[in-house]
């Protein structure tokens, strides 16, 4: 789907559900019943065709670009235009192995988003070089914007389940980038090339950095939430600089370290397990606290649980935004807080839409609620002003 954070960050996950289903209704239209068609990612499907040449393959993806772009799609009286990008691979012309298949057609999808989006592109050898430069193109962007410190963040508040009082709220940080019209690239557009060449740690350096300096501006914003949340990168987790980059900005701005969560997401987290226990273990030496994000995402996550020292599960969104329709979903999420409460972890479901699901969220006894239905991605100043009205949830 080519611009589908935009329906996500205008709308809510709701309407990205809803364009999801009617994506996939209309894309079951238009292959045959021999062909095969799966959800593969957040905004990503997967078609399998049953074509003999090339030259077929390319027709279809022709197809399926002209149909979806002809859609629109609605959602409480605004409209928005769909569009695609489309990889494909003839599989005839690589040797049968699926994993490299599927690294070949996603680099085609990147080709055809690079050449402008509502397109496809055939999977050509010479691809792979032009991705690399593409994501070569980024990591200059990334560097020179480390340099010139023009990366800037934005906060998103998280509710506790309680709302007698405002100041249990809490805060994540998130990094963003500017477009050179002035609107926000997505971290997904910069953040998979930052990984791939070992910039994300810088990255979070800059995060620490900067988000304590913004703290230490705001000390009434500081003093009235219970704390701010960092993400880290799993390379952060095994640098040697992480524990030392953390004691000099928690003493430079002299932020109280009980105020400074750092997140760190169970896959992140289970790649290098021994590595994460023994820096998770001297961050929260510091006296900092440690939250497990896309809590559930992985099969395993019990056992991991046991392992990991983190003071927070912030249950993975997958679960929490249906909830109110999906009985085993709301199994799921109750049987979470309660293991957390029994480990003596508190809990925050993420991707809370609305009211409705925050208000059962409490029933199931989940500890804090984060997401559109709470507030959306806002400035420091916009925090500041909420903080001062007594009914901090809003929808807008």
């Amino acid at each position: 789907m080519d611009q589908f954070k935009l329906i996500n960050d205008t709308c809510g996950h709701s309407a990205g559900d809803q364009l999801l289903i009617q994506l996939g209704n209309k894309l079951r239209t238009q292959i045959r019943d021999k062909d095969f068609i799966a959800r593969i990612g957040g905004d990503e499907f997967a078609i399998i065709a049953n074509t003999k040449t090339p030259e077929l393959l390319t027709m279809l993806a022709n197809r399926l670009v002209n149909a979806i772009s002809e859609m629109t799609f609605s959602w409480e009286k605004a409209n928005f235009s769909i569009s695609c990008s489309i990889g494909a691979i003839f599989l005839g012309n690589i040797p049968k192995d699926t994993s490299l298949a599927m690294k070949h057609v996603d680099t085609a999808c990147y080709a055809a988003k690079e050449s402008g989006r509502n397109r496809y592109h055939l999977f050509q050898q010479d691809d792979i070089a032009s991705q690399r430069a593409g994501e070569m193109n980024w990591i200059a962007k990334i560097n020179d914007a480390l340099k010139n410190n023009s990366f800037h963040c934005e906060f998103q508040l998280i509710a506790p389940s309680s709302l007698s009082t405002n100041d249990n709220y809490c805060i994540e940080a998130l990094i963003r980038l500017k477009h050179e019209d002035g609107s926000n690239i997505s971290p997904a557009a910069f953040l998979p090339a930052a990984e791939r060449y070992n910039a994300i740690a810088k990255i979070d350096r800059w995060m620490i950095e900067n988000t304590l300096k913004i703290l230490t501006n705001n000390r009434e914003i500081l003093n009235r939430l219970r704390f701010f949340s960092i993400n880290l990168s799993g390379d952060s987790l095994c640098s040697e600089e992480l524990i030392g980059t953390i004691k000099k900005n928690l003493s430079n701005y002299n932020i109280p370290s009980e105020k400074i969560c750092f997140e760190i997401t169970e896959t992140q987290a289970i790649l290098n397990i021994n590595q994460a226990k023994k820096t998770l273990l001297k961050i929260q030496a510091l006296g900092c606290s440690i939250a497990l994000d896309d809590f559930g995402s992985g099969m395993s996550s019990y056992g991991y649980l046991k392992q990991l020292p983190v003071n927070f599960l912030k249950i993975d969104g997958s679960f929490v935004r249906n909830i109110r329709e999906d009985k085993v979903h709301r199994i799921f999420v109750k049987s979470m807080g309660e293991i957390a409460s029994a480990m003596g972890l508190e809990t925050i479901a993420e991707y809370v839409e609305d009211m409705q699901t925050y208000h059962l969220l409490q029933t199931l006894g989940i500890d804090y609620a984060q997401g559109f239905g709470i507030a959306k991605p806002m400035t420091i100043e916009k925090i500041a002003y909420l903080l001062k009205e007594k009914d901090l949830i809003i929808s807008s």
